[in-house]
Formats: structure tokens, sequence, C-alpha cells
């Protein structure tokens, strides 16, 4: 225990300890134990962060190049070696896109005057097919010019 003695009724009446003990630890966070490890297994299953790494600039490459052929602005780097998983498209009305993307289930983010959107190693490209989609029904590119 971090305290000299137990027993007190409140924060305001506990007398710390003036010794190193102060810093041992409670309860280890079991839970939190188990589920890392458990991600570590999965993300060694698939092939460790090299693997996932690609794929991740694969998809993010596959929404960028499939966001410009359906006519949108997208403002992210086409450049494969600086690319990440996340993807920003210029648009106007942003933040209502987003909120009618958010009632199909789509979620994005509105960033300043545009949309951020992330893909992760769990994505697919027929969500990414999915996802044009509904943009196109809620913000169609042809009107936005």
């Amino acid at each position: 225990m971090s305290v000299a003695e137990s027993g007190g009724s409140g924060p305001s009446q506990l007398s710390l300890k003036c010794s190193a003990s102060v810093s041992e630890l409670g309860c280890p966070n079991f839970p939190a134990i188990f589920a890392l490890g458990a991600a570590i297994d999965f993300f060694s299953e698939l092939g460790g962060p090299h693997v996932i790494e690609q794929r991740v600039r694969d998809l993010a490459g596959y929404l960028a190049a499939s966001l410009a052929s359906a006519g949108f602005d997208v403002a992210s780097t086409q450049d494969a070696d600086k690319r990440s998983g996340i993807v920003l498209i210029d648009i106007p009305h942003a933040a209502n896109v987003a909120s009618l993307l958010k009632e199909r289930d789509v979620f994005v983010s509105a960033k300043g005057l545009g949309l951020r959107l992330s893909v992760y190693v769990y994505n697919t490209f027929e969500d990414i097919e999915r996802f044009i989609e509904t943009l196109k029904e809620v913000a169609n590119p042809t009107d936005l010019s």
C-alpha cells in the first residue's frame, strides 16, 4: 500500500508513505495485459508490421484513386512512399456531409474544408467501394462544383 495507514474515510485524510514503497503496484490490469497479448498474436499472424503497413498503404491508395475516379478532389499526397492510412478530400459543407454519412453508419471526420478518411488492416476493398457509393449518394461530385 502506498499510504502510511489505511482506514481513512477519504482522500483528504490519506497520509502517503515517505519511502519508495509509495510507488508499488497495486493490482495489475490483467484484462488489458491479456488483450495486449491477443493483439500482438493477431498482428503477428497477419505477418507483422511491414505486411500491415503495406496493406494499409494499398487500401489508402485504392481509396484515393477511387475517389479521384469518382470526381472527388483528393487533397492527400499521391506519392505512395509518403502515403499513410489517412486520405483527405476537399469537399464543400464537410460537416454536413459527415453528418449525412453518419446517418448511414459511415464514420468520417470533418476537418477544415474537407473530410478525413482512414483505413486500416481490417478494411476491405469492398468496404471502400461501398463507401464511395454512399459518398456519391450524399455528396455527388458533379453537384459540388
